[in-house]
């Protein structure tokens, strides 16, 4: 036990002589250099360094005081155990012996400098203690909250920052939109896509899911599972109860043939954005789309048929002149099919060859994957007994298509099941209901008009959450650089995880900004005097000499974030968000879990 008392009164009598001096040194003797500079510079933060430095001294106190009754405790026990031996090469030293007379002044010098020391300790590391104390008292709060208080509904905690606090998405933040970008196994799906789905089913809310793996609608069967909504679930893949009607007949001819202009752009090859051949396609099945209608036969099958066998056509449109000759239809009909007819018998069929195959090959990129195959034909195409699909009653709508197994396909399918959505939700703008759009490789089904429907959402309530690997990939698939930007700005939040795409890295730092920091410069001189030359050595010697050192500060705009932060720094389910709150647009970085 003696031994402690002489190691740590060497200890203390160390530290205290380094603290005294330093502090003479800096406050007293000499001036710090830049002293100044940085009374000038921090004078903005007059108020705030208040703050701080007032909670910094409760913590030098109460740290310092609270150690220093604790070796109180300690060392009055040794002080009291009398006597007191220490052994020293096989050597037994009686201290009492040795401190007889100067017990007292022994024991007061130990325990001042005792008192220094921790002040000392306290000073230096202040900071420090702050983050030990602030850590144990948020795992004490986390504690609490989990056994006592419900989050409401209305928060969404999908990740949790460095200081290990929960980070939420309010309802209201949603209803703008929100934009996820990461490479691959960067965490997006397993990380930020499942927890944020979770929070938005567990809410009562219905919506679309469109899942281009194939592999996401098992998580959303266990999330309506724990949630009780597996009576709410609807999936749509190759073979389930359900259909969804591509070519809906409550639609309009225009409407519907602009649907079917977008599929074709998505699905070309070359995602040909010349507006002749785009117009001529569309202006093509509008019309078959009338003939079709008052024919009452409104299908991909008899689309493909009429657009690829001339003389089926033609047999079609003989049939419906002596139909019409027999049962005049309404003034509407008369218009549209007298219109129709004219279009197909003096511009469709009289136009140059190759304009014609071009457009037949355009139109059966389409129709082609849907009647190729039996499964396909039957699922997609063929009107059947099974339940058809909508999004009423707050229903969980899932497409499950393997993108890897038929690109065409599960373009065709998310693209149809994208524009009727968006269509019931607009629908809905003067009586709007809660739902959300969620869609993983969003890259791989958007189009220009996507744009239109998210700056129309919020007021629709409808919560869009959109990932997608990077804003490159946007315009590979539009090609279309202004649109794919567009998109973008409607996704008002966003989180992004790391990420390889140096356009993106670049945009994502542009829109940051930058913010001003204090450079400092150090330079250090040595100038001499009474400089004489050397005989023995060659060169000067100098007599006196002297070192000067100055310090300049400089304010500089910098990058919050770098390059290096989103490529390197990031790690798995790391990510920056950004989101627009009534507080103002935060930006944090945070951590997320990945979903079990």
């Amino acid at each position: 036990m003696a031994y402690y008392l002489i190691i740590s009164f060497v200890l203390f009598i160390t530290i205290d002589y380094r603290f005294i001096y330093s502090l003479i040194d800096s406050k007293l003797l000499y001036s710090t250099p830049g002293s100044k500079i940085n009374l000038l510079l921090n004078r903005k933060d007059e108020l705030k360094t208040k703050k701080l430095c007032k909670i910094d001294a409760y913590v030098i106190i109460f740290f310092s005081l609270g150690f220093f009754l604790i070796n109180y405790s300690v060392s009055s026990f040794i002080f009291n155990a009398k006597p007191l031996f220490i052994d020293i090469f096989y050597k037994k030293i009686n201290l009492t012996e040795i401190m007889e007379g100067y017990e007292s002044s022994f024991i007061i010098i130990y325990h001042f400098s005792c008192l220094i020391c921790f002040f000392s300790l306290a000073f230096k590391y202040v900071e420090y203690i702050k983050k030990c104390i602030s850590k144990i008292l948020h795992k004490i709060l986390k504690k609490y909250n989990e056994n006592n208080i419900q989050i409401a509904n209305t928060e969404n905690i999908i990740a949790r920052d460095e200081n290990d606090e929960c980070f939420c998405i309010s309802d209201e933040s949603l209803y703008q939109n929100l934009l996820i970008t990461g490479s691959i196994g960067s965490g997006k799906t397993s990380g930020a896509i499942s927890r944020i789905t979770y929070n938005l089913i567990k809410s009562g809310k219905g919506g679309l899911i469109l899942d281009a793996k194939g592999n996401f609608v098992d998580i959303v069967k266990d999330m309506c599972n724990m949630t009780g909504r597996q009576n709410e679930l609807i999936i749509l893949s190759k073979n389930t109860d359900y259909f969804f009607e591509l070519l809906d007949n409550k639609i309009s001819s225009l409407e519907l043939s602009n649907r079917l202009k977008l599929v074709i752009t998505l699905i070309s090859p070359t995602n040909n954005s010349d507006s002749y051949w785009l117009d001529k396609v569309e202006n093509v099945i509008m019309n078959l789309i009338v003939i079709m209608k008052y024919n009452k036969n409104l299908s991909i099958m008899e689309l493909h048929k009429m657009v690829s066998q001339e003389d089926y056509l033609k047999g079609i449109l003989n049939k419906i002149k002596k139909d019409i000759k027999v049962n005049v239809p309404n003034d509407k009909t008369s218009f549209e099919l007298a219109s129709s007819i004219s279009f197909i018998e003096n511009e469709f069929f009289k136009i140059d060859q190759r304009v014609n195959s071009i457009i037949k090959s355009e139109i059966t990129r389409l129709t082609i994957p849907l009647i190729t195959d039996y499964e396909i034909y039957n699922q997609f195409c063929k009107i059947n007994n099974k339940n058809i699909i909508d999004f009423n009653n707050n229903k969980i709508v899932v497409l499950s298509l393997n993108i890897g197994e038929n690109r065409a396909l599960c373009k065709i399918i998310s693209t149809f099941l994208k524009l009727s959505f968006q269509k019931y939700v607009l629908s809905k703008l003067s009586n709007p209901e809660p739902v959300f759009f969620i869609a993983d490789e969003f890259q791989e089904f958007c189009n220009s008009e996507d744009a239109h429907f998210l700056s129309l959402s919020r007021e629709a309530k409808c919560i869009n959450v959109i990932s997608t690997q990077s804003y490159s990939s946007l315009i590979s698939n539009l090609k279309d650089k202004s649109a794919s930007n567009v998109i973008i700005q409607n996704l008002v939040n966003k989180i992004w995880f790391r990420n390889d795409d140096n356009y993106t890295i670049s945009e994502i730092v542009k829109q940051l900004g930058k913010i001003n920091t204090i450079k400092q410069n150090t330079s250090i001189s040595e100038s001499g005097g009474e400089s004489k030359k050397s005989f023995l050595k060659e060169g000067l010697r100098n007599k006196k000499s002297g070192i000067t050192k100055a310090l300049n500060f400089i304010s500089v705009k910098e990058n919050e974030y770098d390059e290096n932060f989103f490529s390197r720094e990031l790690k798995t389910f790391e990510a920056l968000a950004l989101v627009n709150t009534k507080q103002g647009i935060i930006t944090k970085k945070v951590i997320f879990e990945r979903w079990k």
